[in-house]
This record gives structure tokens, C-alpha cells and sequence, in this order.
């Protein structure tokens, strides 16, 4: 079906959306519309089992256009925020909401599960969707319509499997049932089994389940040397707490989701020790001058150090706004600029775009120590 059709049988079903969404922007303190602003739509998890990640992404956002904002002479930028509610087809729709109904052009979806179903959709429209919090393999291939500003799973899960391959050979997997869990687990194997190592066990767990103890038992029977647990949600705490209460001395290997100090500080003493792929900002380096403002900025409001979920959404708002300025706001115009990019210094670090609109993020091992990330010592 072509996108005008798609759009006009679509239209009855979204009015009601149109009503519920006027009532929600008040209720939730979005922005009204500003003459001139550029609207851009964010369908991120802001309810649900990745509520946790959605409140830093939008956090990220939000002072993203804060700074943006505040130009005197810069094109305004207005964030209209659907919630995802961490499910891809209440995400499909959030999607199909703020392009048909706010006319948006261009679209941040979070989540790997809730991208991997709406990217189809941006692919048959004339909008521009940028993955965030999305490592799954795949996303941009073969697509003129979605690029992504996030680590990839090749990246994360290869800085983990990196790190383990000098100290550990038999690796247990736990990882969420979902894309993101799904393809992490796939990129750490594909990188850690060689030379004689091995992953002793893997499974599935959902993001929201709450009894771990055979899932355990059984794990901690093959004997590993550590486990990586690529994961999140109120079930990845549990899930922590449950290792370390059968076993205290395990290594415990996590991704970008574990870098939360909402995640790990909820996990306690589980999750002290742990490794994770973690930028310097999450652990309070700064090495350049706009780094340093935002960290003592971000310490001053929130008393936490910023996570790659906020500071990859505060760059994302900087790029916009720069190609804005330098080009006809068309979508393809700044999927062009992103794609362009090499060496991008933000917030978060260098980035730099591939043609084909998939970007390199770098990410070092780190380790969670006293409710903090702190650099691993030499």
C-alpha cells in the first residue's frame, strides 16, 4: 500500500488518538506547539519494563533542547514524546501517531524491540526514524529512511567479549527474550568462542519476570567462570540479586542497560564488581570543555553522573540543530548531514556516520563499584 493511502485509511483510527493526545501533552508537560519550532516525534519506552531507560532518554532530550532553545539566533526544536510502553505494537502505533497525526518528519524510536517493527514502516514513509538505545544488527541495512545514533551490538557485546577473552573460559548467558537480547547474545558468542572458550549455558528471560530460582540453580550446575547478562527491566534486577545470593564470587558481565545508575543502584551490592561497555561520562570523565559544563550541569540537577542513554540523546539534539541551520530541514537532507559526520566530538565522544546511516560509538570496559562506574585499574 503507498503511503498517502496507508495515511488516509489510517486517519479515522487516529482521531481519537488526535483527542487523547491534545488532553496527554498537558497532563505530561509536553511542549505546545511553538511558531517556527521544528517538531520532531520520540516514541521511547516512558512506562513498562524499559521505563527506567526511557525516563534517561528523554532526560537526554530535554536538555538537549534546552541548550538548543536558548540560541538566540538558532531554529527551535519541539519534542512530541509518545510512550511506547516498552511493546512494539503499542510502539507501531505511538509511530504511526506522531507522523500521520503531528506531522512530524523526523522520528526517534528507542528500544531494539519496538525499532525492529516500526523501521518497515519509516522504510514505506517520507520520514526519517533514528534508532535509539538500539544495538540489534540489521537495523540500517537496505534502508534510505533509518539511521541510528547508538552502539551497536558488534561494539557493546565486543567490548565485553574483549575483556573476557584473557580471563575467562566458560561463559554462561542470560539474556532478555527480546531483539536486543537476542542479537547481543549472538555477537558476544560469534566474538568470545575461539581458542577453547565456550558458553556452558544460555537462556531467555523476560524482561518483567520474577522467579529465577531453577533458571539459577541450573546455570550455576555447568560450573562457568562468569556470567554476562545482556538485559533490563524489573526482572534484570532480580535476576542479579538471585546469582549473588547462590553464589557471591561470581563475575558478573552486563551491557549499556547496567550503566544506569536508576538499574544498578537498584541492584545493590549484585551489582557491585560487575563490568559494562560504559563512556567516560559515566564515570565522570571529562576531557573537553563542553563535557566538563554538561557533567557539572547534569551532577547539579540530577546528583548522579549522566548514562550513554542521556548523553547519545543531548548529542543527537546538537546535530539536529546543527543541520537545520546548514540544511532545508527535508528529511533526507538530514539523514545526508548525519551520514556526513566524521569525528563528531559530543558529548558522549567521538562519533562518526557510515554512508549506509549506521554510526560508530565507543565504549570501554568499566567496572560498578560503591553505587558508581569507576575506570577498571591496569
Amino acid at each position: 500500500m503507498k503511503p498517502t493511502m496507508f495515511r488516509s485509511c489510517m486517519w479515522l483510527a487516529l482521531a481519537a488518538a488526535v483527542i487523547f493526545s491534545g488532553c496527554q501533552k498537558e497532563e505530561t508537560g509536553q511542549p505546545t506547539t511553538q511558531p517556527g519550532a521544528y517538531r520532531v516525534g520520540a516514541v521511547v519506552p516512558l512506562s513498562g519494563s524499559g521505563a527506567a531507560l526511557g525516563t534517561l532518554i528523554r532526560r537526554g532530550l530535554e536538555m538537549g533542547m534546552e541548550d538548543v532553545n536558548a540560541r538566540p539566533d538558532g531554529k527551535r526544536i519541539e519534542m512530541v514524546f509518545e510512550d511506547s510502553e516498552t511493546k512494539p505494537a503499542k510502539g507501531l502505533t505511538a509511530f504511526r501517531k506522531v507522523v500521520d497525526v503531528d506531522k512530524t518528519k523526523v522520528v526517534l524510536v528507542g528500544f531494539s524491540a519496538v525499532c525492529n517493527i516500526t523501521a518497515p514502516a519509516a522504510e514505506d514513509s517520507d520520514v526519517l526514524m533514528v534508532g535509539m538505545t538500539t544495538s540489534m544488527p540489521g537495523l540500517v541495512e537496505n534502508r534510505k529512511h533509518v539511521i541510528r545514533l547508538f552502539m551497536t551490538a558488534d561494539v557493546a557485546a565486543g567490548t565485553i567479549a574483549q575483556y573476557c577473552a584473557p580471563r575467562f573460559s566458560r561463559l554462561a548467558v542470560l539474556y532478555a527474550d527480546d531483539e536486543y537480547g537476542k542479537s547481543t547474545f549472538a555477537a558476544f558468542q560469534k566474538k568470545f568462542v575461539r581458542d577453547g572458550k565456550e558458553i556452558v549455558f544460555s537462556e531467555a528471560f523476560k524482561p518483567e519476570e520474577k522467579e529465577f530460582r531453577t533458571t539459577v540453580a541450573k546455570m550455576l550446575d555447568t560450573k562457568p567462570d562468569a556470567v554476562f547478562l545482556p538485559g533490563y527491566g524489573p526482572g534484570y534486577i532480580t535476576l542479579m540479586n538471585k546469582i549473588r545470593e547462590r553464589d557471591k564470587q561470581i563475575a558478573i558481565l552486563g551491557d549499556s542497560p547496567l550503566t544506569n545508575p536508576a538499574v544498578y543502584r537498584a541492584a545493590g551490592e549484585a551489582a557491585d564488581g560487575a563490568v559494562v561497555p560504559a563512556t567516560p561520562l559515566d564515570a565522570g570523565l571529562a576531557d573537553t570543555p563542553a563535557q566538563k559544563a554538561f557533567l557539572e550541569k547534569y551532577r547539579q540537577r540530577f546528583n548522579e553522573n549522566p548514562s550513554i542513554n542521556v548523553t547519545i540523546n543531548y548529542d543527537f539534539v546538537q546535530i539536529l540543530a546543527d543541520a537545520l541551520a546548514k540544511t532545508d530541514g527535508s528529511p533526507q537532507a538530514i539523514r545526508d548531514y548525519f551520514t556526513s559526520l566524521k569525528g563528531y566530538q559530543g558529548i558522549t565522544g567521538p562519533i562518526t556516520y557510515q554512508p549506509n546511516g549506521e554510526s560508530d560509538v565507543t565504549v570501554r570496559p568499566m567496572q560498578i563499584k560503591g553505587g558508581t562506574i569507576v575506570p577498571l585499574k591496569d
